[in-house]
């Protein structure tokens, strides 16, 4: 799975990630801090990366390539690692594109 990591997702969780073999890009490397967030689903679509974020304005997007949504966020980095690892095998590619995702929520 290919992830792009929204601007204020910890950069302990981005490490994590790119540690279990995730191709992980972020807001600030592959995309303008500050973009619109129709911009940042755009980068994700045309490139094949669900967005990871806690930015609640993802949620009832449509015409994505998949979000992967936490909320609380004092969830820890190896419980959203593991929930994303879930989802990347238990889920092929197509039935993320389009969905949000919640996490954890079950994916642990």
């Amino acid at each position: 799975m290919r992830v792009l990591c929204d601007e204020h997702v910890p950069p302990a969780l981005v490490s994590a990630l790119r540690s279990e073999g995730f191709e992980v890009e972020t807001v600030g490397e592959s995309v303008e801090l500050g973009s619109p967030d129709a911009d940042l689903l755009e980068f994700a679509s045309d490139r094949g990366y669900a967005v990871l974020t806690s930015d609640s304005d993802f949620v009832d997007r449509k015409g994505h390539s998949g979000v992967l949504y936490y909320e609380d966020q004092n969830v820890s980095t190896r419980e959203l690692v593991r929930a994303v690892r879930m989802v990347d095998d238990l889920l092929p590619d197509d039935a993320v594109e389009g969905e949000t995702i919640f996490l954890p929520d079950g994916w642990t």
